[in-house]
């Protein structure tokens, strides 16, 4: 028997999630310019889809139904501009590749506010500036530092299959 999933009862609508969009270079929640929104939690989806913590607690997993994300953590926004955002997400645990592409693909649609603050967990406890952030790191670099971690996680993952199957 099939065990149903325990995100079905998550809707778009739901208090739990709500789906930002971008839109004249602002981030909206239902249409509305997002405004005053201190210290949620979000999550990407692989297809780009944005959402943040509605009104109800919840980990990351419940904003993408247990999917995997392409980058999570937290995030506070003004007048529709992000004025802080983290990869911090002990759930997905996001690379400081995957973070960096997010961070320059938001700095691209210009949604950060102009003294915006960025942190990298695992990387340093102190806050960045969005230029700071981009120009420090090099994503050449990063996108093979991630690629010899997945490789390393397969190996590991390999080797205690074989060890706990004999």
């Amino acid at each position: 028997m099939q065990q149903e999933s325990s995100f079905t009862h998550i809707r778009e609508d739901s208090a739990v999630r709500r789906l930002l969009t971008i839109e004249d270079r602002k981030l909206h929640l239902e249409m509305n310019t997002a405004d005053e929104i201190d210290n949620k939690i979000y999550a990407i989806s692989p297809n780009n889809h944005f959402y943040i913590q509605g009104n109800d607690w919840c980990h990351h997993p419940d904003l993408l139904k247990g999917s995997f994300a392409w980058c999570a953590g937290h995030i506070s926004i003004k007048k529709g501009k992000i004025t802080f955002l983290s990869n911090n997400s002990g759930h997905y645990r996001p690379s400081l590749y995957h973070f960096y592409t997010f961070v320059k693909k938001l700095k691209g649609e210009e949604l950060f506010e102009e003294d915006a603050e960025l942190n990298a967990c695992d990387f340093s406890r102190d806050n960045f500036s969005v230029d700071d952030f981009l120009q420090n790191f090099d994503e050449s670099l990063l996108q093979e530092q991630w690629k010899r971690e997945i490789n390393e996680r397969m190996h590991n993952d390999r080797f205690l299959e074989a060890l706990f199957t004999c």
